[in-house]
């Protein structure tokens, strides 16, 4: 994956899902300013086969730690807010994840060691 070859790894993604039949009638239409019609149909399967094979790795790679949203029929109103809600409480996990890890290792720690003296 490109983000992990550049040293980035997010903690959440967001996946914003369309149907096939959908995103191939947005490709097509993004299309059809540069190319003649004939290519259109060839080149929008392509587009979103090449898509789908890198989503499934997306999918595979970050496993529980993505969030994906269905875009049909939705606003863009209410789309922005799912994606509020989703980060949320993904960020509110991560967070309560690091303050657990926090206490077991002061747990762990020892009476005389530093950490306990800070506070």
């Amino acid at each position: 994956m490109f983000l992990q070859s550049i040293g980035l790894l997010p903690d959440n993604i967001i996946i914003l899902s369309t149907s096939r039949d959908m995103s191939e009638k947005s490709v097509a239409e993004r299309l059809k300013k540069n190319f003649p019609q004939e290519k259109i149909t060839a080149m929008t399967k392509d587009s979103v086969d090449q898509y789908d094979l890198n989503i499934k790795a997306v999918r595979s790679i970050f496993q529980g730690f993505f969030s994906e949203i269905d875009m049909e029929n939705k606003t863009p109103d209410s789309t922005i807010e799912e994606i509020a809600v989703s980060t949320f409480f993904i960020n509110y996990n991560i967070e309560n994840i690091k303050i657990q890890k926090k206490n077991i290792r002061r747990e762990k720690a020892p009476e005389n060691s530093s950490c306990w003296s800070s506070m």
